[in-house]
């Protein structure tokens, strides 16, 4: 859009995610749809299955969770993703919502 910018603080992110899919009858978390940060520009759409996620935590990646803005490239975001405890009891978490100890990024479901 002529004369709007796209947000600077967005340049410091790596992965936006805005969409998840729980495991069925469960709260856990199998896979999420985001979009990753490769220099100045944002990837197309793609599916990160749980195990990726948890590497990408872990490695100090910055993934927050947000959806796209009216500005094709930029993204309203709501919160960082987190991972509490270890990889089989562990779960995720947007900026420390984990007083329920359950998983809850606050995205729709794809």
């Amino acid at each position: 859009m002529r004369g709007k910018q796209v947000s600077k603080k967005l340049r410091k992110l790596d992965v936006v995610l805005d969409a998840v899919r729980y495991e069925l009858g469960t709260s856990r978390l199998l896979s999420a749809r985001g979009y990753k940060r490769i220099g100045y520009v944002w990837s197309d759409i793609l599916l990160y299955d749980r195990k990726e996620l948890i590497e990408l935590v872990k490695s100090k990646k910055r993934l927050v969770c947000g959806h796209p803005a009216e500005i094709e490239g930029d993204f309203d975001v709501f919160g960082r993703v987190q991972f509490e405890g270890d990889e089989v009891n562990g779960f995720f978490t947007c900026d420390s919502s984990s007083e329920n100890k359950r998983e809850n990024l606050g995205l729709p479901l794809f």
